[in-house]
């Protein structure tokens, strides 16, 4: 099994996640600054990976 991480302009290709956390892992950017898209939802860093998948991540931003 292989998912794609779409960031930005760069895709990542993991290998054998079993969850959507370990995928953002895999791509080196940390799960605490991105909300993640899969399948056009939002879902949650838990989310269980079934197969072959594209995840597209979108960073949070703050300010004050």
């Amino acid at each position: 099994m292989v998912v794609n991480v779409v960031y930005g302009d760069e895709i990542f290709q993991v290998k054998e996640p079993e969850t959507v956390e370990e995928a953002v892992e895999g791509a080196d950017v940390n799960p605490e600054t991105v909300i993640v898209e899969m399948e056009g939802k939002v879902v949650s860093l838990e989310e269980r990976i079934e197969g072959d998948e594209e995840i597209k991540l979108i960073n949070v931003v703050s300010g004050g």
